[in-house]
């Protein structure tokens, strides 16, 4: 049986419900939240077109210093970005890739855990985007050591510009 969430509050929401917050807001969103959101935005066809939105962000400290290590590697990335869809932690648009930086909960929490399958798989299937999650012990034991493997990747992606190097 296949489950709908709303991208905002997480709570489970209808088939109907889904299927017209698809059509009119291009996300999903549960009846109140439908209330709330009086900007559609369009389906984003182009993934650099990424845009921050007014939402106020909550960007973790991982997040914050993942971003600064990638900067400092002269890679260029966005903090936040948003895709039409849903917001990620860091984008590499040139690349298509997306990081998003969790906590324990996302692992440990069924419903979160699903709710990240189905935003990665989105992001792929509509805008070939991939997405790597890394935990956040990882980035504050060494973040040297990430950063330095997604510059890598970053870099060697750029460089091919072949779309099988996924």
């Amino acid at each position: 049986m296949v489950r709908y969430y709303c991208n905002v509050c997480k709570k489970t929401i209808t088939k109907k419900v889904y299927d017209y917050s698809m059509e009119k807001y291009k996300k999903a969103l549960c009846m109140n939240h439908q209330k709330q959101n009086t900007i559609s935005h369009p389906k984003k066809s182009n993934y650099s077109s990424y845009q921050k939105t007014s939402r106020k962000s909550k960007v973790t400290p991982q997040a914050r210093k993942l971003y600064n290590a990638l900067r400092k590697r002269g890679i260029s990335c966005k903090l936040e970005a948003y895709d039409g869809y849903k917001h990620v932690d860091i984008s590499i648009p040139w690349v298509g890739l997306d990081i998003e930086i969790d906590g324990k909960h996302h692992i440990f929490n069924s419903r979160q855990l699903y709710s990240d399958i189905e935003r990665t798989y989105h992001s792929q299937d509509e805008d070939d985007v991939r997405t790597i999650r890394i935990p956040n012990d990882f980035i504050d034991k060494d973040v040297t050591a990430v950063a330095n493997s997604i510059a890598k990747v970053a870099r060697r992606k750029y460089r091919k510009e072949e779309d099988d190097f996924w």
